[in-house]
């Protein structure tokens, strides 16, 4: 494959238009009588117009990764395209994979931009019994519960596939990588048996999106399990097709002297032929920056972020330990315990004063934000 020749022949297949010295271009979607129409939205909220393209970009190829700067919505964008397809009775149940830290921050955002009654079901109860859901449903699980739940997943027909964070997916040989998207690299030591069993089978809807705001961490070999994902038949990056080929083609890959040993080992820690993949992924993959869409973003972005329970719980604990120590000043104060440095609760505590108060009535006032 040449860089330029391979990437125009892809893009012609795939209708999509390349300028020259840019990544390509995404028109927007049309339909047979014209443009479509955005999709639906809750009233009173809009999405922007970089989420509206991407909404698009999503709806067109059903398959991508939406890379763009952290701080542009693509939570919104994702739900975007959930109303687009469920208004044209596309979409009944969707699977949300993220980060533990992210799953409220999913929960409220679903409720606030959903605009059909959807059932959303934070995590699943039980791990032997399949999933009791509505005949609209948004799961929305973390990544550590799929491969525990996998059984489950497996079992009910997902519609669409969203993944948060999805460079935590970049090593296919990991537990929760293999959960999410299948076997990527077969084991050559094993006889291959099949139907395949749950724990290796990926989760394969019609819609899959992968959200990332860092798509290379590190090196080119971490972008295989996502491109394996959205491309599988490897019709806009070929080399997808074997794990060897893509990194022979994009990492350089090389043999090397295992240290010690009488033996050789492949090296896949570099990149090659970096033009060409670019060129090839922007048919997968769409990245915006903050500095592209600057003039599309509104003057100022509020947000609730929730906190996680151990920090409440730390904070808690804090006021608590405060009315404590006020509580032992008083005592230690009306019993004329105070040392010689003024503190009340080291002179209580050497003169054997209680420390504490009841725990019965004492509550503090706790709420999740």
């Amino acid at each position: 494959l040449s860089s330029s020749s391979a990437a125009s022949d892809v893009y012609k297949r795939q209708g999509v238009h390349v300028r020259a010295g840019s990544g390509g271009s995404h028109a927007p979607r049309a339909g047979p009588d014209g443009p479509l129409a955005p999709p639906p939205a809750p009233a009173g909220r809009a999405y922007l117009p970089f989420q509206l393209e991407a909404i698009d970009f999503i709806l067109s190829r059903r398959r991508v990764i939406v890379a763009d700067e952290m701080g542009l919505g693509k939570t919104v964008t994702a739900i975007g395209a959930m109303n687009a397809l469920a208004h044209a009775s596309l979409l009944r149940k969707v699977l949300v994979i993220c980060p533990k830290s992210l799953v409220l921050t999913w929960e409220a955002e679903l409720k606030r931009w959903l605009v059909r009654p959807t059932q959303i079901l934070v995590g699943l109860p039980r791990v032997d019994d399949p999933p009791d859901l509505d005949e609209s449903a948004v799961v929305i699980l973390n990544y550590e519960m799929v491969p525990k739940h996998k059984p489950q997943l497996c079992a009910v027909e997902w519609d669409m596939l969203v993944c948060d964070e999805a460079h935590l997916l970049k090593n296919p040989k990991t537990l929760r990588t293999t959960a999410v998207l299948g076997q990527l690299i077969p084991d050559g030591r094993k006889q291959p048996v099949y139907p395949l069993p749950p724990s290796e089978r990926p989760i394969n809807p019609p819609y899959k999106l992968f959200l990332t705001g860092s798509p290379l961490l590190n090196r080119p070999i971490e972008l295989f399990p996502l491109i394996a994902a959205v491309d599988p038949h490897g019709e806009c990056v070929p080399a997808v097709l074997s794990y060897k080929t893509f990194a022979q083609r994009y990492c350089d890959a090389h043999l090397v002297p295992i240290p010690g040993q009488r033996a050789m080992r492949w090296d896949i820690t570099g990149s090659s032929n970096e033009h060409e993949l670019r060129q090839l992924l922007s048919a997968l993959m769409l990245r915006r920056l903050k500095a592209d869409v600057l003039t599309s973003l509104p003057p100022k972005l509020f947000q609730l972020l929730p906190l996680e329970s151990k920090a409440v719980r730390a904070a808690e604990d804090k006021a608590l330990l405060a009315i404590l120590d006020s509580a032992s000043a008083e005592f230690a104060g009306a019993a004329g315990l105070a040392d010689d440095d003024g503190d009340a609760p080291r002179a209580a505590a050497a003169a054997g004063a209680p420390r504490t108060v009841s725990y019965t009535h004492l509550t503090l006032p706790t709420k999740r934000i």
